[in-house]
């Protein structure tokens, strides 16, 4: 018996031995190649999928099948019962905004914390004041058996000289972190961090357009706003409208996220477009595998961003251009 586990264990390791050589071998193989030669490569597992998402095909009957398959995923996507809470945490003010899957807002609000300077009595503040409003809601009998995603905003990773001092940057991170560690013992749900710059820009608020001299929290709350023109977004006062809206704005981008995760995992649409089996499963990645996924990724991502007011995600162009002049009842001039 104990000659029969020597010699499978002899057995294993020379697998693993063969296995780690040929790893080996192919890492080696892609170190020795250059950034664009190894993009290359993998946009070549990538079949026709990239000229499809770019829209540089020729055959418009092939281009009309791929749409119609990326449009059945997003409809699916709008009738999932999911539901998105996107939180601004700061030690002063913090707001939050809460949506479906569907893009229809369900709530929104905010609350001062600047009542202590110790970041526990904050958290504390935080976490009671998002039990006693979000769960009322998410307990009904609307939303029973809705899957619940919390979002963060995540603060700053660097230092900024005028915006920030050190001392108030490492607050904003205690908060943030102490924050999240309540909300997932109160919640069970484990809050995601996703930067403002990443909602911003598939947005495109990050920068302004010629003549706009608005500051980016009021391109945020004019477009949030206008999105989402029915939910109290004054009822808290002024100093809580940029905080409830930057909330909000999270939680869309989030939104738009899981649709592209949804797209991502259609294997059907991808094997469609004769994208290689090996890049579709997470277990066997093919050279260059981990880089076409990227490239992928991106694409899908770019695609969402330009018809995120035709499909839903976004303001469409004629409201954008609203959101951007200030128009709407619910504007605010601070």
């Amino acid at each position: 018996m104990t000659s029969i586990f020597r010699t499978i264990s002899s057995h294993c390791r020379t697998i693993s031995s063969s296995s780690f050589k040929c790893s080996l071998k192919q890492t080696t193989k892609c170190r020795h190649k250059s950034t664009a030669q190894v993009n290359v490569l993998a946009k070549q597992k990538l079949g026709k999928a990239l000229t499809l998402l770019q829209g540089k095909s020729k055959d418009n009957m092939e281009n009309e099948m791929f749409e119609e398959h990326m449009f059945k995923i997003i409809e699916k996507c709008h009738r999932d019962k999911v539901l998105f809470l996107g939180c601004d945490i700061s030690s002063r003010v913090t707001g939050y905004g809460l949506l479906g899957a569907d893009g229809k807002g369900i709530d929104c609000g905010g609350i001062k914390t600047d009542t202590s300077p110790d970041v526990i009595d904050i958290c504390n503040e935080i976490e009671e004041f998002l039990n006693n409003e979000i769960k009322p809601i998410i307990w009904t009998n609307k939303y029973k058996g809705y899957e619940l995603n919390i979002i963060f905003e995540d603060c700053m990773t660097s230092y900024s000289p005028g915006r920030f001092n050190a001392r108030g940057l490492m607050k904003l991170a205690q908060v943030n972190g102490i924050a999240r560690f309540a909300t997932e013992k109160s919640f069970g749900i484990r809050p995601q961090l996703i930067h403002p710059s990443g909602a911003r820009g598939f947005f495109q608020l990050l920068r302004a357009k010629k003549g706009d001299k608005t500051v980016i929290k009021k391109r945020v709350y004019n477009y949030v706003t206008e999105y989402a023109p029915h939910l109290p977004w004054l009822d808290n006062g002024k100093d809580l409208a940029y905080d409830m809206t930057d909330g909000y704005l999270v939680a869309m981008y989030a939104r738009a996220m899981y649709f592209k995760h949804a797209i991502l995992a259609d294997k059907l649409l991808w094997e469609s477009v004769d994208v290689h089996p090996s890049i579709l499963d997470n277990n066997i990645r093919a050279a260059y595998g981990k880089v076409a996924i990227g490239i992928l990724d991106k694409n899908v991502q770019e695609w969402l961003k330009k018809r995120r007011g035709v499909i839903g995600l976004g303001l469409k162009e004629e409201e954008e251009e609203e959101a951007e002049e200030g128009i709407g009842d619910n504007v605010v001039n601070m």
